[in-house]
């Protein structure tokens, strides 16, 4: 691993506010760039925004009008840019279980410090299935934490991790949080610990130098990042008066696949 290449990954990465009426910025989680390479000149990239779409929703699965995204700067500082989703086209996946959003995202590129993950760098089922991508390949990703966001500039934290299952069927999946009935998934699960605020990172698959077959890169994009997993337990108190329950993180992320946002 290069230093070179996390630096990359890392600019890949921007945060996502909401501004309340305080106007106070709110860390709602991550997001990323990707770059799908233009038909006609194949010099240019179209450029988009990734997260998922938990991100820009409240409770009742609205999308927020406005949020921003705070973005480094070329002279070692950052900005926040307002994005109203209500103005600009949202692209989803036709399955609604597919927690992914993007949109077009075109700024001045030589103010703003970023990178984008190239269109050949996505992974689909054929690269999976032509990889031998299993339970034996490790992972980072890249995402916001909350008790240090970056007071000059975004401050994104590298997690590693195993891939845990690539299953063939859907996962079920609870919202915890959010007292909503479980729904089945198509999603990687992760051996790595994830939290909030990490919802949209860039997931990726790392391959080192000895795994056979052999990648052309050493980073492919392997999804998004969307959820862990957490079990409550009752909260033994004889005095209470109504049950309590601690909510505890089990270690294993959910990542939508990046099969997914290829599709989209």
């Amino acid at each position: 691993m290069t230093e070179s290449v996390l630096s990359q990954i890392k600019k890949c990465v921007t945060f996502i506010y909401l501004k309340d009426s305080d106007r106070t910025y709110l860390p709602l989680g991550t997001g990323f760039f990707v770059g799908i390479r233009a038909k006609l000149r194949k010099r240019m990239y179209h450029q988009y925004l990734v997260t998922c779409k938990h991100v820009l929703q409240d409770v009742d699965g609205n999308f927020f009008p406005i949020v921003s995204i705070r973005i480094n700067t070329t002279d070692g500082s950052s900005k926040f840019i307002e994005i109203p989703t209500k103005e600009i086209p949202m692209l989803t996946h036709k399955d609604d279980s597919v927690d992914i959003a993007v949109f077009p995202f075109s700024v001045d590129e030589k103010a703003l410090d970023y990178v984008m993950i190239p269109d050949d760098l996505i992974t689909t089922k054929e690269t999976i299935q032509k990889l031998k991508i299993d339970e034996c390949d490790d992972v980072l990703f890249a995402g916001l934490f909350e008790s240090h966001m970056g007071q000059k500039r975004n401050q994104p934290i590298i997690r590693h991790g195993k891939v845990a299952l690539i299953s063939d069927e859907k996962v079920e999946f609870e919202e915890v949080y959010a007292e909503k009935p479980s729904k089945f998934v198509d999603v990687y699960l992760l051996e790595c610990t994830a939290f909030g605020g990490n919802s949209g990172s860039p997931v990726f698959f790392e391959f080192h130098k000895d795994r056979k077959p052999k990648p052309k890169k050493e980073f492919y994009l392997a999804g998004v990042m969307t959820a862990f997993f957490s079990y409550s337990s009752e909260i033994p108190n004889l005095k209470r008066e109504s049950e309590l329950y601690s909510l505890q993180n089990v270690g294993i992320a959910a990542v939508t696949p990046s099969y997914q946002l290829y599709d989209i």
